[in-house]
């Protein structure tokens, strides 16, 4: 019999383990609360500097993101895929190799992001057309990238049930986000303000959260035995290549789509989109958190057979069916009048986009469990076959139909793009259960 998971954990880290049931409710009710203030930050910056300038903002954090996330490897799954059992065994020294292997990939991707914003900044404004204010201010902005790439602190944490850590930054990140608009509207102060405001928000929740997570880190694996293997897991470079791609792919699709209509349309569509984006994001997020947290229970059940993982992607994709009509239902009802009352009647000209948007993202939310399905299956090669055919429709949509559609032809790129991926992944997962393989194919893969 294995041992109980958190047995390593301190006694002030085993009391703020939350159940999984528990987890997903408190992490959705948390992170809804952080969209809600993240959305009402982003309308005082709009009313306070125009839809303009906050778009020269909104292309600089989305260059910060695009190459910090593109090139950080997504450390944090292998932690959980990997990591699960080491702890559940209480192998210290096995849990210690995997983390300061996921370390020196989070480090040397962070080198080679700053290395490529410092050298490519410039050019991009200049390719872009961004306004002068914009190319003055992105290398620093660069910087952000910094505390975006934290791929191991967030394993660690995830790892460990520490979620209300995790909660706490990105509550953290809008707070400040929220408060410095305010002050930058009260004191009359200008774009320059904005900018600053949005990077220590990056900044300031990003370091606090790593530090917390290093400090628990270093706190199990004391606490644990030092057993288990110091060699590299077996699998693990191939999962790794494969989740990161396939991340990297949603997040030059992401963040690439925020620069291409910033080119093609001017940053005030930029900011438009990205505020059309931000309400679909929050209407996803459960999918992005439910995600991680659904992963380790289906790695947890992987020698029961395919029956109980298949019940278990059954009922996640019941409850996402009835969260999607829901979603689906207010969006088609309030769209307009939501847009009209946080920004103001400008944004209507992203009402088309922000239904669009909506719907494809309660269809992210119905398929949440599909992905985590496939990687606790060994299957991140088919995850990430998947991806890639799913950007490349959406990226040859985007350029076909933003010149002659504009906004709404993103909305157009991106509901196919999901429809696409979701339909991909629901037909691989049942594959994979009618097949009836093992659920963990890592080791014989």
């Amino acid at each position: 019999m294995t041992t109980p998971r958190h047995t390593s954990l301190t006694a002030d880290d085993a009391s703020s383990a939350p159940s999984l049931g528990r987890t997903g409710i408190v992490m959705l009710s948390s992170r809804a609360g952080a969209g809600v203030v993240n959305l009402a930050a982003a309308a005082v910056a709009v009313r306070t500097v125009g839809f303009e300038a906050f778009g020269a903002v909104i292309l600089c954090h989305a260059v910060a993101r695009l190459v910090g996330d593109a090139l950080r490897f997504q450390s944090w799954q292998a932690i959980l895929s990997y990591g699960t059992p080491m702890l559940d065994r209480r192998e210290g020294t096995a849990l210690k190799r995997l983390l300061c292997l996921t370390v020196v990939l989070d480090l040397a991707a962070l080198g080679l992001a700053l290395g490529l914003l410092m050298m490519l900044a410039p050019w991009l404004g200049t390719v872009l057309n961004w306004p002068a204010e914009t190319q003055e201010w992105v290398r620093f902005y660069a910087l952000a990238a910094v505390f975006m790439t934290s791929a191991t602190p967030t394993g660690i944490l995830r790892l460990v049930d520490r979620f209300d850590i995790l909660n706490w930054q990105h509550a953290a990140n809008a707070i400040i986000r929220l408060v410095g608009a305010l002050a930058v509207a009260a004191l009359g102060f200008g774009l320059d303000a904005l900018f600053i405001v949005w990077f220590a928000a990056a900044a300031l929740s990003g370091s606090w959260m790593i530090f917390r997570a290093l400090t628990i880190a270093g706190r199990t694996l004391r606490a644990l035995p030092a057993t288990g293997s110091n060699s590299t897991p077996v699998g693990f470079w191939r999962f790794v290549f494969s989740t990161n791609v396939s991340s990297s792919v949603s997040a030059v699709m992401l963040h690439g789509s925020t620069l291409a209509i910033g080119a093609a349309l001017g940053p005030a569509a930029s900011a438009l989109y990205a505020i059309a984006r931000q309400i679909s994001d929050a209407i996803a997020k459960p999918a992005k958190l439910l995600g991680p947290v659904i992963l380790p229970a289906f790695s947890e059940t992987r020698q029961a057979g395919s029956d109980s993982h298949g019940a278990l992607v059954l009922r996640a994709l019941g409850l996402g069916a009835a969260a999607m009509a829901a979603i689906v239902a207010v969006m088609l009802l309030a769209g307009d009048l939501l847009l009209a009352a946080i920004f103001g009647p400008e944004a209507l000209a992203a009402e088309g986009l922000l239904v669009l948007a909506a719907v494809a993202a309660a269809i992210t939310l119905w398929g949440f469990a599909l992905d985590p399905a496939l990687l606790a299956a060994g299957r991140a090669d088919l995850s990430l076959i998947l991806s890639l055919s799913a950007a490349a429709t959406y990226a040859l949509m985007l350029t076909w139909l933003l010149p002659a559609e504009g906004l709404q032809g993103a909305g157009i790129a991106l509901l196919a793009h999901a429809t696409l991926l979701f339909l991909g992944r629901l037909l691989a997962v049942r594959s994979v259960l009618r097949a009836r393989l093992p659920l963990d194919q890592t080791e014989t893969a």
